[in-house]
This record gives C-alpha cells, sequence and structure tokens, in this order.
C-alpha cells in the first residue's frame, strides 16, 4: 500500500483553473500582484501597453497574490496590467552542438534574442533535485587541468566540485581561462553572472584564443541584468551541464561567480520581505547554494567537474559566505593578492589550498612530493622574514631559501604554457631532493 501511495504522488497532476491576474504594486525588483492558485518558480507573461509581453518568474506570494520576478525593465507595466500564468517553470532548449556558444540566461543565443523559435530540441527545466546520493559513483579518475600548481598539489579529480576563492584583481578570470583551454574533458560550460559588458567580451576573446579549446559554451548575465536573470544564468549553465553529462560526457562547469549568485538570490529574498539572517544574507541563500552545488558530480553516464569562483573579503574569516561554501564542496584554491603583487602568477598560494580527495587521487610518490612543496613553502611564508633577521636560519630553512626561486618558477604560467605532468614530478622533486 505504501508503495502505491508513493507511485500516486510522483503522477500526481493537479488540475487547477488558469486564472489570470493584475498587477497591483512594484515593490524594488518585484511585482505584486493579484494571481491567486501559482506555484513558486511558475512562469508568467506581464501585459505592457505598446511592448511584447514581459516574462516573470513567481518567488513569493501572501494573502494577497502573488509576488513575481520579471526578466527585464518594468518599463511599460502599469497598475492593473494583466498577468498571465503559464503553469511551467523556467525551461531552455539544448543547444546543438557546436564549438563555440554564447547565450543569455534563457539558453537563447546572444544575436538571435528576438527569435528563440530558431531553437530545436526538447525544453529543459533548469530546476532539477540532485542525483540521490547511492547513485553518485565515486570520485576516483584524475582530471588534469593543465596548471602545475593544481595538478601537482591540489588535484582535482572527475566529478569533484571546488571554489576558487580571490580578493579582486589577482587574476581569478585568467586562471578560469587558462582552465577552460587546458583541462582534459570532453565539454566546457561556463556562467557569467553579474560581470562588467566590457569583460565579458574581453574574457570570450581571451578564452577562444586557443583553436584546440574543448567545445564550450559561454552563459552570460551581466551586472546590469535584473536578479532573476543573474540566479537563472547559474541555474541554465547547470543545466546545460547536466544534459551533457547525460549524454556521457565528461562536463568542466565554471561559474564566475557564486558570489554573485549568492547575492541575486539574497536581492529577490529581500524585495519579497524575506529577513536577512546572516551577514545581509537571507536564509534563501543557505538553502539554495546546496541544491546548486549538489547537481554537480558524477553520475552513471558522465560527470560534471565543478569550480566555483567566490569573492572573498578583507578578512576571510569574517566572511560567512566563503565559509559557507567551503563547507558545500570538495575542497578549495585559494588566490593571494601578496604572491599576484611579487608577480607570481597564477597567485596561488599552495599551503592555504586543499583538495579533500587528494589521497584518493595521488599516488604514494606524488603524495610525499604534493606535502613536501606544501611544507616549503608554508615554512618560506612563515619563517623567512624571522631567518632573515636573525642571520642564523636553520639548515633546512637555510636550503629552502636557497632554493626558493626555482621552485617558485616551475609553478609560474602565463597563456597557455605548460610542461608534461612528468618533466614536472622529476624536476621539482629532484630540487627537493625527493
Amino acid at each position: 500500500m505504501m508503495q502505491n501511495l508513493i507511485t500516486e504522488i510522483k503522477n500526481y497532476q493537479p488540475r487547477r483553473p488558469k486564472i489570470h491576474g493584475q498587477v497591483i504594486a512594484t515593490r524594488g525588483s518585484l511585482v505584486r500582484t493579484q494571481l491567486q492558485n501559482v506555484s513558486i518558480g511558475e512562469m508568467c507573461l506581464i501585459s505592457r501597453d505598446g511592448r511584447s509581453p514581459l516574462p516573470a518568474e513567481v518567488v513569493a506570494f501572501d494573502e494577497t497574490g502573488a509576488h513575481i520576478a520579471p526578466f527585464d525593465s518594468v518599463i511599460g507595466i502599469s497598475a492593473g496590467s494583466e498577468v498571465i500564468p503559464l503553469g511551467t517553470t523556467p525551461t531552455i532548449i539544448a543547444p546543438p552542438d557546436s564549438q563555440e556558444l554564447i547565450v543569455d540566461c534563457l539558453g537563447i543565443p546572444l544575436g538571435d534574442l528576438e527569435n528563440p523559435a530558431a531553437q530545436v530540441g526538447s525544453p529543459l527545466s533548469i530546476r532539477q533535485a540532485a542525483p540521490e546520493p547511492l547513485s553518485r559513483p565515486p570520485v576516483r579518475e584524475r582530471m588534469f587541468t593543465g596548471i602545475h600548481a593544481i595538478d601537482l598539489c591540489i588535484p582535482v579529480g572527475y566529478g569533484q566540485r571546488l571554489g576558487l576563492f580571490a580578493g579582486p584583481g589577482v587574476g581569478k578570470s585568467t586562471l578560469l581561462q587558462m582552465i577552460a583551454r587546458n583541462a582534459y574533458v570532453d565539454r566546457v560550460v561556463i556562467a557569467l553572472v553579474g560581470e562588467r559588458g566590457r569583460e565579458v567580451q574581453e574574457f570570450i576573446e581571451e578564452l577562444f584564443v586557443n583553436p584546440n579549446h574543448p567545445p564550450t559554451i559561454v552563459v552570460v548575465a551581466t551586472s546590469d541584468e535584473s536578479a532573476v536573470r543573474r540566479r537563472c544564468a547559474t541555474y541554465t549553465a547547470t543545466t546545460l551541464a547536466e544534459h551533457y553529462r547525460e549524454k556521457g560526457e565528461d562536463v568542466l562547469l565554471l561559474v564566475d561567480s557564486l558570489t554573485r549568485t549568492a547575492r541575486s538570490i539574497r536581492d529577490l529574498g529581500l524585495s519579497a520581505g524575506e529577513l536577512p539572517v546572516r551577514q545581509g544574507y537571507t536564509s534563501s541563500v543557505f538553502d539554495e547554494l546546496p541544491r546548486l552545488t549538489e547537481r554537480a558530480g558524477n553520475s552513471a553516464s558522465g560527470s560534471i567537474t565543478a569550480l566555483y569562483s567566490v569573492l572573498t573579503s578583507f578578512d576571510e574569516k569574517l566572511d560567512i559566505l566563503a565559509e559557507e561554501i567551503k563547507s558545500l564542496l570538495d575542497g578549495h584554491i585559494v588566490l593571494d593578492a601578496s604572491l599576484a603583487q611579487r608577480g607570481i602568477w597564477p597567485a596561488i598560494n599552495i599551503p592555504k589550498s586543499l583538495s579533500r580527495l587528494q589521497s584518493k587521487l595521488l599516488p604514494h610518490h606524488e603524495a610525499k612530493l604534493a606535502m613536501e612543496v606544501r611544507s616549503a613553502f608554508s615554512r618560506l611564508s612563515q619563517e623567512k622574514d624571522l631567518a632573515l633577521l636573525s642571520g642564523n636560519p636553520d639548515p633546512r630553512m637555510k636550503f629552502l631559501m636557497g632554493i626558493e626561486t626555482d621552485l617558485t618558477d616551475h609553478f609560474l604560467q602565463t597563456g597557455d604554457s605548460k610542461k608534461p605532468h612528468s618533466s614536472l614530478l622529476s624536476e621539482v622533486g629532484a630540487l627537493l631532493g625527493i
């Protein structure tokens, strides 16, 4: 009987009358309506005088009606404008296989925004549940990124989820471009959330410099777009990655940045009347982030390896959002402004970075070398100045100070410069005497 009840619940399709509503007022980025009998996440259309209908998403409701978030400017909306529920959640059409494709948050190719009918294929809901925990194959196979510091000391596996933590101007976007061009994957899906329009163009031009890059889809929602569009971009990119994962591909998902995604969720929550609970962030932020990040990972068909960039404040320990995201992911890569100021690119702080799956991905001899490299950089950063002041460093410290320049040089990279991993292992091992 219980099994029959579960089946009935899964197959239940509610019947409801199709009721139109009207706009009552606007509040921040939301539109208050008299619309009844709609559900959270449902899409609507708002009629506008002399303009095409405006798509919007239901994000909250109260006793007076639904609160909906328009995808574009509310210019042309007035009190009494008709609101039509569509009965569906936001969906996208999977684009055809292409080497390079740039789309908006609804999956419509940029430059073709007025012609969504040009797309063909089955619709994909951007609000999917994460895979069941017991259905996930474990992360066992190593994925090389082409970045020396990551491949040697912060190993990444297919299906792993990591955060890239950095302040502004430390080379975060440049590192993401390098990984996108050099990673050993079948496809790359990138979400550019809240970026300046100028930077989007530059990012895309530099991303496609290498003609041998993997097939790449870029989902764009710039800083001037609505909060619901900025939130939607990350969900759309994740949905596209899931689509190709189920086709058997190993997909690299890059989100730049998860911080701006969280801010868009916060903005919608505050406009709907939700109270801030932690450093100005609403509880919906901390509810939605794990639902989003858990969608990445391995499936029986393929994998999604995800890298989410996170903007950090001066004192990371007081940054509640950054600490929360760290707790959700399988590792973190930290970019250090002090390294960037010394001309060390990429400015990866190896001692502060961590892969939770290192023990499962590295053979014993590589794990030992990674530990020695981490220890060397940690001692140099913490004790070098004191050793210089005392003038009498211990033998190990004296040895590390003598090889510091050569050791650092092995992790310097610009553009697509890289050396074979085996060469990197032997050279760094010889330098450290291992």
